[in-house]
C-alpha cells in the first residue's frame, strides 16, 4: 500500500518539473535575443582555441534552403571530410578532434542549424531533410563532390541518414556512439514533449556555464591533452555560443525527431546502412550512459560487415576526452580501406 504516496510524488515531481520550464519558456521566449549578435566573439574565441592547439581555420557562411550555415575549414588534403556535431554541441565545440582529423586532409564542420554561428531551426517536421538538405548545399557551395563523413551523437544519426539517402556522395563513413542504431531512445529524451522542458534544461545549462567562466574552470569538454590547455576557453566558448540565442534553438531538434510520438530511431539507419557496410566504422564507449551501447550492439549483430569498436573505460564523450585517440582510430581504419 505503500507505493501510492511514491507515485504522487513523482507525479507531483514531474508536474512541477513542466510547469518550471513553461514558464522558463515564456521568460525567454520575452527575452529572444538577436541570432548573430555574439558572432565576432564567437569568431575570435573560436580562432584563438585553433591557435591554442597550431592550427588555424576558415569561417564560412553559405545560404541555404534552411537558413544561413557555418561552415569551419582547416587542413588540406583529398578527399575532404565532413564533420556533424551532436546535440547541445557545436563545431567549435570539437576543436582538439577537428584539429587532429585535419592534419594531411580538407575538413570541414559544419554548424548544423540553431547551433554555433548557424542561425536558428527554420524547418518543420523531421529534421533528416533538412540536414540532408544542409550538407548537400554546403559542399556544393565549397565545390566539394565526393567526401568522408564523420558524425556525433545526434550528429551521427544526421551524417546515417545522409549517407543512407545519398550512397554515391559518401566514400567512407565513421559514426561515433550515434543515435539511430538502437531501439532505446536515450532516456533524457523522454521527458523532450512535455511544454518548456528542454528550455529548462537548457537554462540551467546555461546558467551552469556561466558560473564556471566567472570561476574560470573547464568543463568535460575542456580536458587538457597534450601540451595544450583548453579548459577554460571551451567553456567560454559553449557560453558565447548559448547567447546567440535566447533559448536553446538546436534543443528544438528534440521534439521535432518525437513527433508524432512514434520515433523509433533504429527505423532510420537501419537496414540502410547494411548497403554501406563496407565503408562504415562505429566507435563507442563501453560506459556510455546517454546512447547506450548493448542494444545497438544486439542491432549490430545483424550486419557484421559493419565495423564496430569498442572503447575501454570511455562514455559518450570519447571524442571530447580522447580527440588524438579517435582522430586516430578514424584516420587508420579510413586508410586501411
Amino acid at each position: 500500500m505503500k507505493p501510492a504516496p511514491r507515485v504522487f510524488a513523482i507525479g507531483s515531481g514531474l508536474g512541477a518539473l513542466a510547469m518550471g520550464g513553461y514558464v522558463t519558456a515564456v521568460g525567454l521566449a520575452r527575452g529572444r535575443s538577436a541570432v548573430g549578435a555574439a558572432q565576432g566573439e564567437i569568431e575570435a574565441i573560436l580562432d584563438q582555441l585553433l591557435a591554442d592547439l597550431g592550427a588555424s581555420g576558415t569561417h564560412t557562411y553559405i545560404s541555404t534552403g534552411v537558413g544561413r550555415i557555418h561552415a569551419l575549414e582547416l587542413g588540406e588534403g583529398d578527399p575532404p571530410l565532413i564533420f556533424l556535431h551532436g546535440l547541445g554541441a557545436s563545431a567549435g565545440s570539437y576543436c582538439g578532434l577537428i584539429t587532429e582529423l585535419a592534419k594531411g586532409r580538407r575538413v570541414v564542420a559544419i554548424d548544423r542549424p540553431g547551433s554555433g554561428l548557424s542561425d536558428s531551426v527554420r524547418f518543420a517536421g523531421h529534421p533528416r531533410p533538412a540536414w540532408n538538405q544542409v550538407v548537400t548545399e554546403v559542399a556544393a557551395a565549397l565545390g566539394i563532390e565526393g567526401f568522408d563523413l564523420v558524425g556525433h551523437s545526434l550528429g551521427g544519426l544526421a551524417a546515417g541518414g545522409f549517407a543512407v539517402d545519398n550512397p554515391d556522395r559518401v566514400g567512407k563513413l565513421a559514426l561515433l556512439a550515434p543515435v539511430g542504431l538502437s531501439p532505446h531512445l536515450p532516456a533524457q529524451w523522454a521527458l523532450a514533449m512535455a511544454p518548456g522542458i528542454m528550455d529548462l534544461l537548457w537554462a540551467l545549462d546555461r546558467s551552469e556555464m556561466g558560473r564556471q567562466v566567472a570561476r574560470d574552470e573547464p568543463d568535460i569538454r575542456g580536458v587538457s591533452w597534450g601540451p595544450v590547455q583548453v579548459g577554460q576557453d571551451l567553456v567560454g566558448y559553449r557560453y558565447a555560443v548559448s547567447k546567440r540565442f535566447g533559448r536553446g534553438s538546436d534543443l528544438d531538434t528534440i521534439p521535432r525527431l518525437m513527433r508524432p510520438f512514434r520515433f523509433h530511431p533504429e527505423s532510420l539507419l537501419l537496414p540502410g546502412l547494411g548497403l554501406l557496410a563496407d565503408r562504415t566504422l562505429v566507435v563507442w564507449g563501453d560506459q556510455d550512459k546517454q546512447v547506450a551501447l548493448p542494444p545497438a550492439r544486439e542491432q549490430l549483430a545483424s550486419y557484421p560487415r559493419i565495423e564496430l569498436r569498442v572503447l575501454s573505460d570511455r562514455d559518450h564523450l570519447f571524442p571530447f576526452e580522447e580527440p588524438r585517440q579517435t582522430a586516430e582510430l578514424i584516420g587508420t581504419w579510413f586508410a586501411g580501406r
